[in-house]
């Protein structure tokens, strides 16, 4: 793993209302504990000119994903990695796997969201793109309990979705995207 501004292995910690501009690190916050709360704050040009890198302005590991809260942040362009990664790794099981985040009322352009776990809730987030996956490595059925919705993305998809016409999993409704038999499976007109 590349360079992070900040490296958290605190639990229950709040990252409130910062500004990070054009940092040349590979990622913004690294999240290894359960509980922290990222708030309010403004990330332009994450990764500025950097390579394409498996990174994220916020990123939490599988023990990083139980009870963090991402809310209210902005976060735009130019970049190459994401803005929110909710991880797992090649070997990680089903049990083992990261639950409850809860990413809501989120800004970010340039930058995509990717969801990996169980029982997530993303909602009322406004950006470019999302990313659900529904199989990956050693776990076939990623957010399968997870809630997605009140979100609008220019382009949303789903990694190794099983459900008709490649669907997003789990509660999805309610979403503007490029597809919404993609991410409004139950109410796409």
């Amino acid at each position: 793993r590349g360079e992070y501004t900040v490296d958290a292995h605190a639990m229950r910690s709040l990252f409130l209302r910062n500004t990070l501009l054009y940092n040349g690190d590979k990622g913004g916050h690294f999240n290894w504990a359960r509980g922290n709360r990222l708030l309010e704050n403004l990330i332009i040009g994450q990764n500025f000119l950097g390579p394409r890198f498996d990174a994220a302005v916020f990123h939490a590991v599988t023990l990083g994903q139980e009870g963090l809260v991402v809310e209210g942040n902005w976060a735009l362009g130019p970049s190459l990695v994401s803005f929110i990664r909710l991880d797992t790794s090649q070997t990680t099981s089903r049990g083992a796997a990261g639950r409850h985040a809860v990413v809501r009322n989120n800004v970010h352009f340039g930058l995509g969201i990717t969801l990996k776990g169980y029982n997530h809730t993303a909602e009322h987030n406004v950006g470019s793109k999302l990313l659900v996956v529904s199989a990956w490595a050693a776990i076939d059925d990623h957010n399968a309990a997870s809630i997605v919705r009140y979100n609008a993305h220019s382009k949303t998809s789903a990694r190794a979705s099983s459900r008709l016409h490649g669907a997003i999993p789990g509660l999805s409704s309610l979403n503007v995207c490029n597809d919404l038999l993609v991410c409004n499976p139950n109410n796409s007109t």
